[in-house]
């Protein structure tokens, strides 16, 4: 009896460790690019992202001012009879005519304003609405620019490292035909079209040179510093971040 009770233990302990194993592979993503997320946290104070929301914070606070603008058509109006207050007069019956009313108020409400005012409160809401979503439509935006430009820049500065030992090979054997040619070894057309490759190599690694510069360019706007700044303190936090979870850990 006892020992089927510690096999019975046994496969729950396994199930619950399987499970958990199961649980932490599920949260794990190998698609997310940690350095692509980390440029778009620091694109999100991107210029354009922030004339977004100071706008829609234009149109939140003319909401809000909406919602009560119809004070202002509220209009109080007194006088006082100044003869009242007097009583040299209060023998005279033409005199003492003057003394009434003492005073009086009136009060003018535009009707109109239980009607329009409610109409231009919501306009106004609906705007600060729009701008809101103009918000969040800004900042996918420049997300999606960060993550298609820094694919282009990965891509680049991968195709540009492989050609690079390209034109170093080339560059190689273009000396030694140069040799060569001088020497008379080779033809002037082995020799030309040795140096015609090397040029065209040459050409191709500045076009990829270019690009690199262009996606660089590009995501430097995005972000607001250079891009090599960038990503040095990227790895820098990253680094920062690794080794303050095993000290947590030991906790």
């Amino acid at each position: 009896m006892k020992f089927c009770t510690l096999v019975l233990m046994g496969l729950l302990l396994c199930a619950g460790s399987y499970g958990q194993s199961e649980k932490n592979a599920s949260n794990y993503n190998p698609n997310v690019d940690s350095v692509a997320e980390a440029l778009v946290a620091m694109a999100m104070n991107n210029p354009s992202i922030k004339s977004n929301i100071n706008l829609a914070k234009q149109f939140q606070y003319l909401y809000k001012a909406s919602k009560t603008s119809w004070l202002n058509n509220i209009a109080i109006q007194g006088n006082v009879n100044e003869f009242s207050f007097k009583n040299n007069n209060a023998n005279d019956p033409l005199k003492a005519s003057t003394q009434y009313p003492k005073y009086n108020f009136g009060v003018v409400i535009p009707f109109g304003m239980f009607i329009n005012n409610p109409k231009q409160a919501k306009a106004d809401y609906y705007k600060y609405q729009y701008a809101l979503e103009q918000v969040n439509v800004e900042k996918q935006n420049v997300r999606r620019e960060v993550l298609l430009n820094w694919n282009d820049y990965k891509m680049n500065k991968a195709l540009l490292g492989q050609h690079q030992q390209l034109v170093n090979d080339w560059r190689i054997i273009h000396v030694r035909n140069e040799q060569k040619f001088s020497n008379g070894e080779i033809s002037l057309e082995a020799f030309y079209n040795s140096t015609k490759t090397y040029t065209d190599e040459l050409n191709k690694q500045e076009n990829l040179n270019s690009a690199l510069r262009a996606t660089a360019a590009k995501l430097e706007a995005l972000i607001g510093m250079n891009i090599e700044d960038a990503l040095t303190q990227i790895s820098i936090r990253r680094e920062s971040d690794q080794n303050r979870a095993p000290a947590q850990g030991n906790r």
